[in-house]
């Protein structure tokens, strides 16, 4: 028997359906700043506040030829010095924070959609 008393399929929770994860909307926020800048093909810095979760930094990329995107700010750590992202975004809630921010900054960045 291959992977013990199980068979070859292993240990099971359940019958051997798969269970679809249910769709939530994302999170309420709140865009709290937004400022343009220019640095490659980050054009934006923003900050968002999430009820009961605190404050977010979050950068926001408009690569030329690419879709835009916005992922929470890098931090340096203090420990190995190199920079990590603390918070990864959720697809649906990173669109949401990228229309936020596209809809603040002007309308003149590359990429923007």
């Amino acid at each position: 028997m291959k992977d013990g008393p199980h068979g070859a399929e292993g240990r099971r929770a359940d019958s051997g359906s798969i269970c679809e994860p249910t769709a939530c909307p994302p999170l309420p926020f709140q865009l709290v700043s937004c400022e343009p800048c220019s640095y490659g093909s980050k054009k934006g810095e923003a900050r968002i506040e999430i009820d009961g979760f605190g404050s977010v930094d979050v950068d926001y990329f408009a690569p030329p030829g690419k879709p835009s995107f916005a992922i929470a700010r890098s931090i340096k750590s203090r420990f190995t010095g190199a920079y990590e992202r603390t918070t990864r975004f959720d697809d649906e809630f990173a669109e949401a924070v990228r229309g936020a921010i596209e809809e603040r900054l002007p309308s003149s960045n590359d990429g923007s959609v």
